[in-house]
């Protein structure tokens, strides 16, 4: 299965108790991820009850608090390389409205598009199915959780309107009260995004 591009790339944080939202100031995030352009600088904001959103449509970027989580997204399409999400992570990780003392994991989350460049559909799923007498499969999707390198990751494959395209999700939990520094943590980033290419291509 070979990748066709990046669509989103997520850094989140899971905390042991509710973020109080009121500490969390609209026009101090703001600051963090102004650039002193007009268009860039332009943002949305929606409110409810446990969450907090702010979107900055024209940098293709997230903030996201929830009730008892963190997430920075990154839209940009750019290669993970090249991408700033560590650094717009701390950002909002390190305002004061969050108690680290809370963190009880983080983990990576990428969306991407793939296609699988040899065979078909059904030889993504298992011999039953595959062998249902009558039918002729034309697309599967697959949801799958493992361990590896003591790390629990997450594999969804959601068909696309494409024939052999698919929406590809990728989730990498650790479960860990210390969220590492700037350096370690797009480190890890990119091991993460390494191991998971390694597996799409044995699909």
């Amino acid at each position: 299965m070979k990748i066709q591009g990046l669509k989103n790339l997520n850094i989140t944080v899971l905390f042991s108790a509710p973020l109080n939202h009121l500490l969390i100031s609209q026009v101090d995030i703001v600051k963090l991820f102004q650039v002193g352009n007009p268009q860039n600088d332009l943002f949305n904001l929606v409110e409810a009850p446990g969450l907090k959103v702010l979107t900055f449509p024209n940098q293709k970027k997230d903030i996201v608090f929830e009730s008892t989580r963190l997430s920075v997204n990154d839209k940009s399409e750019v290669e993970i390389e090249k991408s700033s999400i560590v650094e717009d992570f701390e950002k909002a990780f390190n305002i004061s409205a969050i108690d680290k003392s809370k963190v009880v994991a983080y983990g990576f989350n990428y969306d991407f598009l793939a296609e699988l460049e040899n065979g078909n559909p059904s030889d993504l799923v298992g011999e039953k199915i595959s062998k249902l007498p009558n039918i002729t499969i034309k697309n599967v999707g697959i949801n799958v959780s493992f361990e590896k390198d003591g790390l629990t990751h997450t594999l969804t494959l959601t068909p696309s309107a494409q024939p052999k395209v698919f929406l590809v999700h990728f989730n990498s939990h650790f479960s860990s009260s210390d969220v590492p520094s700037v350096v370690e943590l797009k480190d890890q980033m990119l091991v993460r995004f390494k191991e998971f290419k390694e597996i799409l291509k044995n699909l």
